[in-house]
């Protein structure tokens, strides 16, 4: 591995370079990016193993804020899904304790917890920590899971600045064709220039215009459009809010939803949409009627829900946008760019074996699968108030292979294994589906007959998470002038 280079910059162009940087301290790490291509820059929320990840980079998650504009995220807020206006939130878990049950469980009795509280109906907004300090616009990152909030310009800049700093090569320039050997090995990149760059291992960094899995290789797109309708979105800014919330919010709008990703100086806005009921120009005017205000809208996004059938092919792997793609409810891309990246680890002494692609493949499709099955969840709503939403179960069913995980969300028997497998690596857990499933009204009964004797007792931890609200959570905005000043 002397020369691994990485096409296309971006999030996830330059978080692979740093990895690869780190594995391969002696090879020669390059990143090709062209400012006049820019990125896409709409997916400014991460999930929780955004931390990890940058720790394992020497990257402290609290010292990079200031530097991207960032924020904290404790989870994601969902408006008006079944057309009621109410909302509820999918939250990070928290670390304050760890649930048992005796002499039963030890420990990791979390999703018991959740399930008490649906079969008392008590309302999660005051009885999990997570959510209660989110709609407080508080935040705990010390007792708490939490990701991040960015500007996605920023957060490119930032990260190429230490990739700059640890030797990573940077060649700005335009990718314009791929050269390969006699095993069709990718063995160089040709540049507008007409510099020629070697490559031993290569990233397609490349987002939706995938330049190498999709434009050299030609590799086989699996769609999810069966049961993944959106076609579209739209992107704009909103004006910042003086009290930053900590949280994304998903807002359920006729044909689709609306994100809002809050930052000190904006928000981070759009409408994801199905095409087939609405034009672009009826999106944007729908989207102006509720926010209240013109929007500028920065980039129309068509956009097929998939993935490549194989996003390690030869000695290219794709990455992001380049190599999958869902849509931007739950934050999915960066993560699933994150997991990518975290199982090649594993591989290191074959990269260029078939039998650790055909097995790293196998586990990235099933955790890409995974992924787009819980976002699927969120569309399982009682809102019926156009055609889209009383059309949506009826045009995008349920595939046969999830339908145990449906009926035993809805009976409220779901459990770990319904949704886990040692080949999956990063998927949603029990308890992301017992509070998006709580907040869908979808779960219908649930049996919770020897598993009451839980510790801590609801009414316990009802009182620790009281006082920690009060004593040690803080006011998010000021959190983050705090950040600024150390």
């Amino acid at each position: 591995m002397k020369n691994l280079v990485i096409a296309g910059g971006g999030t996830a162009g330059w978080l692979a370079a740093l990895y690869m940087k780190k594995l391969f301290p002696q090879s020669n790490v390059s990143v090709i990016q062209n400012k006049e291509i820019g990125i896409i820059g709409v997916g400014e929320a991460t999930t929780p193993k955004i931390l990890e990840f940058l720790d394992s980079l020497d990257i402290h998650p609290l010292e990079i804020i200031p530097h991207i504009k960032g924020a904290i995220k404790n989870g994601i807020n969902f408006e008006n899904w079944n057309g009621d206006e109410k909302r509820y939130m999918h939250a990070f878990d928290d670390k304050l304790v760890d649930f048992k049950i005796d002499n039963i469980f030890e420990t990791k009795c979390l999703d018991y917890y959740h399930k008490l509280l649906i079969s008392k109906n008590l309302p999660f907004e005051e009885y999990i920590y997570q959510t209660k300090i989110a709609y407080q616009n508080k935040v705990d990152v010390y007792n708490t899971d939490w990701a991040l909030h960015f500007d996605a310009a920023e957060m490119a800049s930032y990260l190429e600045k230490i990739g700059r700093q640890r030797n990573i090569s940077v060649i700005e320039d335009k990718i314009i064709g791929v050269e390969s050997d006699n095993k069709n090995f990718v063995s160089s990149l040709k540049l507008e220039s007409g510099k020629i760059v070697e490559c031993d291992f290569v990233f397609d960094c490349t987002g939706f215009r995938r330049e190498i899995i999709g434009k050299f290789y030609n590799e086989e797109w699996i769609s999810f459009r069966d049961y993944m309708p959106m076609k579209k979105g739209i992107h704009f800014w909103l004006p910042f809010q003086e009290d930053v919330e900590p949280f994304t919010s998903a807002i359920a709008l006729k044909y689709g939803w609306s994100w809002k990703i809050p930052l000190p100086h904006r928000i981070g806005s759009g409408y994801i949409y199905d095409s087939d009921y609405i034009t672009d120009a009826e999106a944007l005017e729908e989207a102006e009627s509720f926010y209240g205000q013109k929007l500028d809208v920065r980039r129309t996004i068509p956009f097929d829900p998939g993935r490549y059938k194989n996003l390690w092919v030869k000695n290219c792997i794709a990455l992001g946008l380049a190599g999958s793609f869902l849509e931007p409810l739950e934050s999915t891309s960066i993560w699933q760019t994150l997991d990518q990246l975290s199982e090649l680890k594993h591989f290191l002494n074959e990269l260029d074996k078939d039998l650790p692609r055909n097995i790293y493949n196998e586990m990235i499709g099933n955790s890409i699968e995974a992924k787009s099955l819980f976002v699927y969840l969120h569309y399982f709503t009682k809102r019926s108030d156009t055609r889209f939403w009383r059309e949506f179960r009826e045009k995008n069913p349920i595939p046969e292979k999830w339908k145990h995980i449906f009926n035993n969300l809805k009976k409220g028997d779901i459990r770990f294994f319904d949704i886990s497998d040692i080949k999956t690596p990063g998927y949603f857990g029990i308890t992301s589906y017992t509070q998006v499933g709580y907040g869908l009204n979808y779960i219908e009964s649930i049996n919770v007959d020897n598993y009451q004797n839980i510790t801590p007792s609801i009414e316990e931890y009802k009182k620790l998470i009281d006082d920690k609200c009060s004593n040690i959570a803080v006011n998010h905005t000021e959190f983050l002038k705090w950040l600024e000043t150390k």
